[in-house]
C-alpha cells in the first residue's frame, strides 16, 4: 500500500526484514524534496530507478555534497550524516528511488534539520 506524503509517496515492501533490513520505494514529486534528516539506528541506501533524484549529503566536516543521480546510481548513506532526496523542478517527472535500511527501522528515528513541510 503507496502512503502519501507531502513531497510525494512511498510503499514498503519488506519491513524487518531478517531483523535488520527495510525496503522500500520512494517516489518525490517534481519540484519536491524530503527533510534534511539523519539518523541514529540506520543506514541507508538509495538506489536510482527513474529520473534525475538530487542528493545532498554531508561530507566529513560538516560541508554539504550534492550529486544528481542517474537510472542505477548507487549513494551509500551512514547513521548520523545528515541527508536529502529531492526531485528538482527541472524535472519533468517523479523521482523514484529504492531505499534499502540497515539497521533499527523506527520513524522517530528521523531527526530533521530543515523541512519544507513544518516538521522540523
Amino acid at each position: 500500500m503507496w502512503i502519501e506524503r507531502p513531497w510525494g509517496k512511498m510503499k514498503t515492501y519488506g519491513l524487518n526484514v531478517l531483523g535488520r533490513w527495510t525496503v522500500k520505494v520512494i517516489i518525490v514529486n517534481p519540484g519536491a524534496r524530503l527533510s534534511n534528516q539523519r539518523h541514529q539506528q540506520r543506514s541507508e541506501c538509495w538506489i536510482a530507478l527513474a529520473g534525475h533524484p538530487m542528493v545532498a549529503i554531508e561530507r566529513a566536516g560538516g560541508s554539504p555534497y550534492a550529486r544528481m543521480l542517474s537510472v542505477g546510481s548507487i549513494v551509500m548513506i551512514r547513521r548520523n550524516v545528515w541527508h536529502r532526496l529531492s526531485c528538482p523542478g527541472s524535472s519533468p517527472r517523479s523521482c523514484k528511488v529504492l531505499e534499502i535500511s540497515s539497521g533499527l527501522f523506527k520513524e522517530d528515528d528521523i531527526e530533521r534539520d530543515a523541512d519544507d513541510y513544518g516538521r522540523a
